[in-house]
């Protein structure tokens, strides 16, 4: 599981939004995505990491909802 902060990330985190959109026709990216943490699972093999999944977190929600979205990849 690695961590980023769209912040800090900006276009890696972008791209991850774009991946999703793919699978879920709901998914909105025209709001600031500045204001979450992505959390990336990955599966590890001998030659590197590969994603099978994220979800993303709002940093600070009034409402204490902070889970955004939810998407794993269909080969998992």
């Amino acid at each position: 599981m690695f961590e980023f902060d769209a912040r800090q990330q900006k276009v890696y985190t972008e791209n991850l939004c774009y991946i999703a959109k793919l699978f879920l026709d709901h998914k909105n990216i025209q709001y600031e995505i500045e204001a979450f943490h992505f959390y990336v699972l990955c599966q590890r093999k001998a030659d590197g990491f590969y994603m099978v999944g994220y979800f993303s977190k709002e940093k600070e929600s009034e409402n204490n909802f902070n889970l955004s979205c939810i998407m794993v990849l269909p080969a998992f």
